[in-house]
Parts: structure tokens; C-alpha cells; sequence
């Protein structure tokens, strides 16, 4: 009869875990913004970038990139969902094609 006690207590500090993490990636999410990357050639795109997650800068070629910071990689399952549901990729970036 103990034990039944003790696995409502253990789920508690997960539950309060899961919160705290899922509030902060709301936190950063709204006050992100979308930010143009280039992957190639005419290879446009503007992807979600939640502030403090995501960076974008310039590569060696000279193509502006968007890279995880090492906090984005922390909230990496958060930004994939986040992109998918409310902040899709725009593939078909306006006035940058020939």
C-alpha cells in the first residue's frame, strides 16, 4: 500500500519540470520572428526562429544561414513541433527569384 503513495509524489517534480520547460519555449517563441536563410542557390527560405535559439549569419560563401544556438538545441523537440503546427517554413520567398 505504500508504494501507491510514492508513484502520485514521483510524477509531481516531472509534471512541474515539463511545465517549467514548456513555459520558457513559450517565452521565447513570442517574442521570436522570422528570419530569411539562404541554402543554396535559389534555395530561399524564412524559417520560425524563437529569440535566443536561433541565430542567423553570414557563411563562408556568403549565404546568410540560420543556426541553432547551443540553448536551441535544449528546446530542438519544441522549435520542430512549434515550426510544424503555428510557424511554417515559407518556401516561396517574394521578390528574390529571377
Amino acid at each position: 500500500m505504500k508504494a501507491r503513495r510514492l508513484v502520485p509524489a514521483m510524477k509531481s517534480p516531472w509534471i512541474l519540470c515539463l511545465a517549467a520547460y514548456l513555459t520558457a519555449y513559450a517565452l521565447f517563441s513570442l517574442q521570436g520572428e522570422y528570419v530569411l536563410a539562404n541554402y543554396g542557390g535559389q534555395d530561399w527560405r524564412s524559417v520560425w526562429a524563437p529569440r535566443s535559439l536561433v541565430r542567423s549569419y553570414v557563411g563562408r560563401v556568403g549565404r546568410q544561414k540560420a543556426a541553432y544556438t547551443t540553448l536551441g538545441v535544449l528546446f530542438l523537440p519544441c522549435i520542430i513541433i512549434d515550426r510544424t503546427v503555428w510557424h511554417p517554413t515559407d518556401w516561396t520567398v517574394e521578390g528574390l527569384s529571377d
